[in-house]
């Protein structure tokens, strides 16, 4: 995501935070990633006197099954780790607890009157028709105990069941998967029923995956199984706001909020989607009241800052911005506008210090850079200094109009009255109302031309 320009036209004295750089805008609620404990292999290894079907038949067999069923549940087992998964000594001994799982699941799937077969090396897939959630938990819980008693390691167990939301039958295996990936986050051992929870961590695991449709789509259906889960709202405003419709970002941060008053996140969120809208009272509300509940976010005090300063309160967003910093010491975007308050404030110097802080941090700090040469420049210092300041600012942000107003002015103080003329009507072309400077570049150099005559 990009930050957002706070773009003012005709104040050369304001700066804007440059392309390059960029902080969190909004806070997604983590839930953890599901960890693979397993190896990866694939090993054709089968149990003994057991009737396996492979995951082609296994699947056909599914297909038919379900096609017929009104109401099913679907298991997926998988094998937890163990000490001996990592013995260097007997490669063989990952497969060892597949023996077991596969004459357990196999025999507690036949008294039920269902199907299963092996998914991977160490999970198994079990069908089971007429089952309810309640029913599928049962279940899960025999398998899980007579695993136990086998003393051979455990199991965690996801479940899914059919008719649910608008999923089709063929979906109900991956809902399975899904409540497992739900399940490893309460450690070996686990059985877990596909829910909201589920889905929230999945469509997590889109969002990390840059796929946000899909993750979108997960939280959705997540909220019309849990409309009062705060979190999968925040994720899902998250996704809005990644997309750039804020307003349907805002919407499902404040839905958040009503669940729960006192959500950070959310309260952030909302209060940063406000700012965007241009809400400047009301995103103030909210980036506050996140700040009063809790002070040691990076964002929340950067952000409450930053806007502090862009509308006109440097004495205000100061301590914010001063406090994100010891947050965030390696921050550059932060120590900008830290200077933007001193300069605000009048203290040139002390501007100065925090610009240089900020180039120190990062070097493509095109603002930074840009607001020093314009500083130097009001110093007196050499000429040279704030043109070569101002001059890679424009390198690095050729497309910024206040950059290149800048350079034209420090151009035409020093007497480059054609050079600043250029550079006044490219910042013009790009958005920049330079026009007063134009005219009177221009006025002058005629009358150069009409004393030279």
């Amino acid at each position: 995501m990009k930050e957002f320009m706070n773009f003012k036209r005709n104040r050369p004295e304001k700066a804007a935070v440059s392309k390059g750089e960029t902080t969190r805008e909004f806070l997604l609620s983590r839930l953890g990633r599901y960890r693979n404990t397993g190896s990866g292999e694939q090993t054709s290894r089968q149990p003994a006197d057991i009737d396996v079907y492979d995951d082609r038949g296994f699947m056909g067999k599914m297909n038919a099954l379900t096609a017929e069923a009104v109401v099913f549940g679907f298991l997926v087992v998988k094998a937890d780790p163990s000490p001996l998964d990592d013995d260097p000594a007997d490669p063989q001994s990952r497969a060892r607890p597949s023996d077991d799982i596969a004459r357990v699941v196999g025999e507690v799937c036949s008294c039920e009157d269902g199907a299963w077969g092996q998914l991977e090396n160490d999970m198994f897939g079990c069908f089971i028709p007429g089952f309810d959630a309640e029913a599928c938990l049962a279940v899960s819980e025999k398998i899980k105990q007579k695993i136990k008693r086998l003393k051979n390691g455990s199991v965690s167990i996801g479940a899914a069941m059919y008719p649910m939301l608008d999923y089709e039958r063929g979906q109900i295996m991956e809902n399975a998967r899904k409540a497992l990936d739900h399940a490893a986050f309460f450690g070996p051992d686990s059985v877990v029923a596909f829910d909201a929870v589920s889905l929230n961590i999945s469509g997590d695991a889109l969002y990390q995956a840059g796929n946000i449709t899909g993750a979108v789509d997960e939280f959705e259906r997540g909220i019309k199984i849990d409309p009062r889960d705060e979190n999968l709202y925040n994720s899902l405003g998250v996704c809005y706001g990644v997309q750039g419709n804020l307003e349907k970002a805002l919407e499902a941060f404040e839905s958040a909020v009503r669940i729960d008053p006192d959500n950070v996140m959310a309260l952030h969120n909302a209060g940063y989607s406000k700012s965007m809208l241009d809400d400047t009272e009301g995103a103030l509300r909210y980036l506050m009241k996140a700040d009063k509940l809790n002070g040691n976010f990076f964002e929340i005090a950067f952000h409450t800052g930053k806007l502090l300063v862009e509308t006109g309160c440097p004495e205000r967003g100061k301590p914010f911005l001063e406090r994100a910093a010891q947050l965030n010491p390696d921050s550059g975007t932060v120590h900008f506008f830290i200077g933007e308050c001193f300069r605000e404030m009048g203290q040139k110097n002390k501007a100065i210090t925090s610009y240089k802080l900020a180039v120190r941090r990062n070097p493509n700090d095109a603002g930074a850079l840009s607001t020093l040469g314009l500083l130097y420049d009001e110093k007196g210092e050499n000429p040279e200094i704030p043109l070569i300041f101002c001059e890679k600012s424009v390198e690095l942000a050729p497309e910024n109009g206040l950059y290149t107003y800048r350079l034209g002015c420090i151009l035409e103080n020093h007497g480059e009255r054609q050079k600043a003329l250029d550079t006044f009507e490219r910042a013009l072309d790009l958005g920049y109302d330079a026009e007063e400077r134009i005219a009177k570049i221009k006025a002058a150099l005629a009358d150069d031309d009409s004393e030279s005559l």
